[in-house]
């Protein structure tokens, strides 16, 4: 038995005064099955013309009805078993008035580009939304001192005073990175050696050497290959080394702030002032010929190094230290113009 469930959405006005239903003809006699028509099959896209109608005559033409549900059992009507009438179903290229024609999953249609048209709050299937706003990054770290640069700290967990004094040496890095260029290029400073000569020490020579500087502070009591546990002017790579306990007894716990950067300073370019051509002739002739004090020093090469560090202070407005171990030659503390 062939069951057929519909419903359809009409407008209740197509029922008021139904036309009369259409008078049989020579052609068409008026039979019990007369309520079949081929209209309804067009309209139900069955394409048969066997089995009764459900709907009466007056409302077979109206096409203004959807189709909520539909359940068909195999039979005439369907295209199943036996049947006349065409018992195939409506073609798929063939659109029934009022009907979707069924979807070819085979072939989809393409997806229209809506990207200029959807709200970016819409996904549209197959589609990414459009990014609403700029990727985050991660922003740059500051950009690093100087002091950050060349300084190395090989001590793993520093106590308070060592951070205090590392912290020091390092503000004096940048200070007189700040104002080395006031030392002019052309500027000389007369040293006088212990073997009797005299070496110049430029303004440019001092300049370069401060560009290369690289320094490291090691744990107390390191030992270094010049024999001391106290630093060493530069090793093999041209790092100067310097034990914090060193720096610590420039400045102990408690002083005042303004001595201990005036005391890191001293450090920094006493050191440096060994590396010059006119401190490393001093030191060559001294380990050949000098004698060490108790401290392991040798007394004219230190002197040479308090000179020459002194007049970099001067010439770049620093205020040295009054009073340093082996003291100055004031005659080798001012640098001086070419033509005087």
């Amino acid at each position: 038995m062939n069951t057929i469930s519909r419903f359809r959405l009409y407008s209740p006005a197509l029922l008021r005064d139904p036309p009369p239903a259409p008078a049989a003809t020579d052609h068409e006699p008026q039979t019990k099955a007369s309520n079949t028509s081929t209209s309804d099959a067009n309209i139900l896209g069955l394409g048969g013309t066997k089995g009764p109608s459900l709907y009466p005559d007056h409302l077979r033409s109206n096409t203004l009805w959807r189709t909520a549900k539909e359940e068909v059992e195999p039979g005439p009507l369907n295209g199943g078993g036996g049947g006349g009438g065409g018992g195939g179903s409506t073609p798929p290229d063939v659109v029934v008035e009022g009907q979707r024609p069924a979807p070819d999953t085979a072939n989809p249609p393409p997806i229209a580009d809506t990207s200029s048209s959807v709200p970016p709050d819409i996904v549209v299937q197959g589609q990414r939304p459009a990014p609403t706003s700029e990727p985050e990054t991660t922003p740059s770290p500051p950009p690093q001192s100087l002091a950050d640069r060349i300084v190395t700290v090989a001590i793993d967990h520093p106590s308070d005073d060592e951070k205090r004094i590392i912290d020091a040496f390092k503000g004096q890095i940048d200070n007189i990175d700040s104002r080395m260029s006031k030392l002019a290029d052309n500027k000389v400073l007369s040293v006088h050696l212990s073997d009797g000569s005299t070496k110049n020490v430029t303004g440019a020579e001092v300049k370069k050497l401060w560009s290369n500087a690289r320094f490291q502070i090691d744990p107390a009591g390191t030992p270094y290959p010049n024999g001391t546990s106290r630093g060493a002017s530069k090793d093999e790579n041209g790092v100067t080394h310097f034990a914090v306990d060193l720096l610590q007894s420039y400045a102990p716990a408690g002083t005042e702030q303004s001595y201990t950067e005036k005391a890191m300073a001293y450090v920094i370019l006493h050191d440096l002032s060994h590396n010059t051509e006119a401190g490393t002739a001093e030191n060559i002739w001294q380990s050949q010929s000098g004698t060490k004090d108790q401290y392991g020093s040798y007394p004219n090469n230190e002197k040479i190094a308090n000179s020459i560090e002194k007049a970099i202070e001067i010439e770049i407005d620093l205020d040295p230290l009054t009073t340093v171990n082996y003291g100055y030659d004031e005659s080798s503390t001012h640098f001086a113009d070419p033509s005087s």
